[in-house]
């Protein structure tokens, strides 16, 4: 996921990627401590997928409110 792909979506669209991370995020999770899944380095990208995401949320909502991005 690219930043600048994300930045097209709206909030609701976040919010859904969000929740769809979190849970592959947590299947992810769960398989490794089954032993089902032995790459534990799937973990870290998806972490930061959510917190691009959850940053970019942010970001929208404070520019909606008529924050100023540069001050």
């Amino acid at each position: 996921m690219k930043s600048s792909d994300l930045r097209n979506k709206s909030e609701k669209e976040l919010k859904d990627l969000i929740q769809k991370t979190a849970k592959e995020l947590e299947d992810v999770v769960t398989d490794v401590i089954k032993g089902k899944e032995k790459n534990i380095r799937k973990i870290r990208p998806l972490k930061k997928d959510i917190a691009r995401l959850k940053t970019l949320l942010s970001e929208k909502e404070f520019l909606s409110k008529g924050g100023n991005i540069n001050a």
